[in-house]
């Protein structure tokens, strides 16, 4: 689940520096749940959950890529990258081998998701430098504010550019 993670991460950084995803035209319903749980929990959509599970609570998405890595000594990784317009989350899935696809990252460049404090897409990063728990570094060309408890925990960031949050995404992390 390590190179998940990893791949995860990367998908992150392009996907924030593509800009902001859009719904017309995909299926899906929108989700019920609104609150970013860090560490936890995005749209109602946990790490680890299997695609069935999510599409229950979503309805299908519309797949955008779908990236095999090879390992030697490893299973082979497959990432589905999927984009569910109806609730603007965008959830990238992993299968190792022949295993089910499970969530390893879910992404929103949607203001609509928050956390109980208010940190959401649209917050200032003095906001976010204020929030229990969010720890915000500088990175070349945007600050990252993380917080959940990282190894073998999923861990939520927010991308802050131009001092405003401008997506937020959820990362399985390695176990």
């Amino acid at each position: 689940m390590f190179v998940v993670c990893v791949a995860v991460l990367a998908m992150a950084a392009a996907s924030c520096a593509s800009g902001r995803a859009t719904a017309t035209g995909s299926k899906g319903r929108r989700d019920s749940e609104r609150v970013i749980v860090v560490g936890g929990a995005l749209g109602g959509v946990r790490a680890g959950e299997t695609r069935t599970a999510v599409e229950r609570l979503l309805g299908s998405g519309q797949t955008d890529s779908v990236t095999r890595h090879h390992y030697p000594r490893r299973r082979d990784v497959t990432l589905y990258r999927v984009r569910y317009g109806a609730s603007g989350l965008t959830i990238v899935y992993g299968q190792a081998g022949a295993g089910r696809e499970r969530v390893a990252g879910v992404f929103s460049t949607s203001p609509r998701y928050h956390t109980t404090t208010g940190l959401r897409v649209g917050a200032t990063l003095g906001i976010a430098r204020h929030r229990p728990g969010i720890r915000c570094t500088a990175q070349e060309g945007y600050v990252a504010c993380q917080g959940g408890r990282g190894f073998e925990q999923p861990v939520t960031s927010f991308t802050v550019r131009n001092g405003r949050v401008v997506q937020v995404f959820m990362a399985a992390a390695a176990d």
